[in-house]
């Protein structure tokens, strides 16, 4: 089956939701179907991929080849049980990085994961056909199918299981959760004391460009990793007014010189 011919229903209106069907409708797809408790998040949804119909009740998609799940993961395995009592014999996927393949596939025999890493906003343009996706299915049909619907979507396709993909996810919410939190408490720093935040653009985008041609570890600067506690203390200081903060200097900047004492040592 050409990917031209595809029938896909979504089932989530936010951001992962949006950018699968986005891609999807670009690469020929047909989006049978866009489900959402908020109707007019699915109609919105919908209008902009030229999708049939929208609904607000899973019993109500239309027939279709495939069936994504993209939605918080706490209420998947209820999609998921909600979707098996109106549509027994659908191909069921599912999104998350977190989430087992099983959560699904224990009502599903047509099932899989497709999870793509990558930071996603629903306002923003971008090119889905360069971000990762990682694809566990429940049996070798399921994945011969399952791979053929994600080269619709990207070019890199990637094979993990359940406990590899949440190692991923955990590792990507370091890299990326975690390290725009701290772009964001930069930001606010700066803010506070008039200057222009936008300064700080070169050195993050530098800090990026580096993982190029060296690793992250070898990438490490800072007075962390010499333990300057002059400069420490003087940070610390600063942020006598905020203990949240302060608490947050300290664990980083032991995290950072207790790593990397370690890698000295070995």
């Amino acid at each position: 089956m050409s990917n031209d011919l595809y029938r896909v229903c979504l089932i989530g209106s936010g951001n992962v939701a949006t950018h699968i069907g986005r891609a999807l409708h670009q690469s020929g797809c047909i989006i049978s179907g866009v489900y959402s408790k908020n109707i007019q998040h699915a109609q919105a949804l919908c209008s902009e991929i030229a999708g049939n119909v929208a609904v607000d009740n899973v019993s109500l998609l239309p027939e279709a080849d495939f069936y994504i799940i993209s939605v918080k993961d706490a209420v998947i395995g209820e999609v998921a049980k909600r979707l098996k009592s109106c549509k027994p014999d659908a191909f069921c996927i599912h999104t998350s990085g977190s989430i087992p393949l099983d959560v699904i596939s224990k009502h599903f025999v047509q099932s899989a994961v497709v999870y793509p890493l990558q930071t996603i906003s629903k306002n923003e343009l971008m090119d889905f056909g360069n971000t990762p996706l990682f694809i566990e299915a429940a049996n070798s049909d399921s994945l011969q199918r399952a791979v053929l619907l994600a080269k619709s979507l990207s070019t890199k396709i990637y094979f993990l299981d359940s406990a590899q993909r949440k190692r991923l996810h955990l590792a990507a919410v370091f890299a990326n959760n975690f390290s725009n939190h701290c772009f964001a408490i930069a930001y606010d720093l700066l803010k506070h004391a008039d200057i222009d935040p936008s300064c700080l653009q070169p050195i993050i985008q530098h800090t990026v460009d580096k993982l190029a041609y060296m690793s992250p570890t070898e990438a490490q600067t800072g007075p962390a990793v010499r333990w300057d506690t002059n400069v420490l203390d003087a940070h610390q200081n600063a942020l006598d007014g905020n203990p949240d903060l302060q608490t947050l200097y300290k664990l980083m900047s032991k995290s950072i010189h207790a790593f990397h004492d370690k890698l000295r040592s070995e």
